[in-house]
């Protein structure tokens, strides 16, 4: 009977994390998946009109890189 109890109880802490969890109602900014603005970063176009981010001079504590600058894509991030 102790092993059913402790079985029971196992599966209770392993699965009610899991059915509890609702995040449609969240206010957590890191939900919101909109990248920071382009002032934000500093950038390079090459000429094959590939950006790459080389530097953020933002202030926000979540940085989202976006997939394109100046209808360019984003292929590399960091100091080249």
């Amino acid at each position: 009977m102790k092993k059913i109890i402790a079985l029971f109880l196992l599966l209770s802490f392993l699965l009610v994390p899991l059915v509890s969890c609702d995040n449609s109602t969240s206010t957590d900014k890191t939900t919101d998946l909109n990248p920071n603005p382009v002032s934000d970063f500093e950038f390079t176009i090459d000429g094959a009109d590939n950006v790459s981010i080389t530097k953020y001079i933002g202030k926000s504590n979540v940085v989202i890189i976006p997939d394109s600058i100046q209808n360019k894509p984003v292929t590399q991030v960091g100091i080249h």
